[in-house]
């Protein structure tokens, strides 16, 4: 990952792999629900979880997974975490859908140029700076 991530990105996250257990969604969700709230994501069915310094995998860590939370966590630490829960949660009420928020969408473009060829490196973080330059998150 270093061909793609600052060295100081990739040495301050940590990684969470869960065994036997998934993340619960937030007690806040079935109070929404009660008030007829139905776009909730379920993190539950999430391969991967990632937060500004922390990586949870609920199945195994395979290199494209993990290279998806890490441009999510580039865009975090670019953003800064109150705008990038803005823009996705925006983006997921607009959609429905939590692969349509763009956000996520970028992560999933990086991740297959990754997978596509693994050994010609570009910068991540580059990547994100030209989304966040241009608006389309």
């Amino acid at each position: 990952m270093h061909s793609f991530f600052p060295a100081e990105l990739l040495n301050s996250i940590r990684v969470l792999e869960l065994k036997d257990e998934r993340v619960p969604n937030p007690p806040y969700q079935a109070r929404a629900k009660e008030r007829g709230h139905a776009l909730m994501l379920d993190f539950t069915h999430k391969a991967e979880i990632a937060h500004p310094g922390l990586i949870i995998f609920q199945q195994e860590p395979i290199p494209r997974l993990l290279f998806h939370g890490l441009v999510h966590v580039v865009q975090y630490r670019m953003l800064g975490l109150e705008r990038y829960l803005e823009l996705y949660v925006r983006a997921f009420l607009r959609s429905g859908v939590y692969v349509n928020v763009p956000l996520e969408v970028h992560a999933f473009q990086l991740g297959e140029r990754f997978a596509q060829d693994p050994s010609t490196p570009f910068s991540v973080q580059s990547e994100v700076e030209d989304w966040i330059r241009t608006g389309r998150y």
